[in-house]
C-alpha cells in the first residue's frame, strides 16, 4: 500500500470517530504525557494546535502555562515551519492549511527539550505518516538529537507498518488512548 492510499484510510477512519469519543481519548492521552517524567522533567515543549482529525492536546497548553514551562507552537511561513515562543497575549490566527498558529512572532533560536507531534498514523516502529508536505519531517530533522520526538494520535491512527522513506524520521515515543 502507498502512503497516499494508507493516508487516505485512516483519515477516512479518524473522521468517522464520534466526538465524544476523540474528546475521550484525548484526555486520557493528555494525562498520560502529563504523568510521564518526561513531561514532568521538560522545561520548553513543543506543542501543536490541533486539526479535527488530530487529538487535542490544549488541556497540556493549560498545564504547561500553570506550571511555567516554555511553550514552543509550530508557524509555516514561505512553506517552511518554524517553532516559536507562545505569548498568551499574541493572537492566534488560522492557516491556510486549516490549524492555529500564532500571529506576527518574533523568531527565536529557542529548542525544545520533548515536542509533541501529530501525524495521520503511526505503526509499531515509531514511523510516522504525515500529510505529505514533509513540514514536521524537516523540522524534525533540524532539532537536536536529545529532543524526544513523542507521537501522539487516536486508537485509529495506529497501523502495523508505514512505508518509509530515508528522510522520514521516526519517533521516541508513540501515546494513544
Amino acid at each position: 500500500m502507498t502512503k497516499q492510499e494508507l493516508r487516505g484510510i485512516i483519515l477516512s477512519e479518524t473522521k468517522a470517530l464520534a466526538t465524544e469519543e476523540k474528546k475521550r481519548q484525548s484526555l486520557i492521552i493528555c494525562n498520560k504525557i502529563k504523568q510521564s517524567n518526561i513531561w514532568k522533567k521538560a522545561k520548553t515543549i513543543a506543542l501543536y494546535m490541533p486539526l479535527k482529525t488530530e487529538p487535542d492536546i490544549r488541556l497540556l497548553m493549560e498545564e504547561a502555562v500553570k506550571t511555567k514551562k516554555r511553550i514552543l507552537l509550530p508557524v509555516i511561513e514561505n512553506n517552511t515551519i518554524e517553532l516559536v515562543l507562545y505569548k498568551q497575549d499574541v493572537p492566534l490566527v488560522r492557516h491556510s492549511l486549516g490549524f492555529l498558529q500564532p500571529k506576527n512572532t518574533a523568531k527565536e533560536s529557542i529548542l525544545p527539550e520533548l515536542i509533541l507531534v501529530p501525524g495521520v498514523a503511526f505503526d509499531n516502529n515509531k514511523k510516522r505518516l504525515g500529510r505529505g508536505g514533509g513540514y514536521y519531517d524537516r523540522l524534525l530533522s533540524s532539532l537536536p538529537p536529545d529532543c524526544i520526538k513523542i507521537g501522539v494520535c487516536y486508537s485509529t491512527q495506529l497501523t502495523k507498518e508505514i512505508p518509509s522513506e530515508k528522510h522520514d524520521i521516526a519517533m521516541d515515543i508513540i501515546i494513544t488512548a
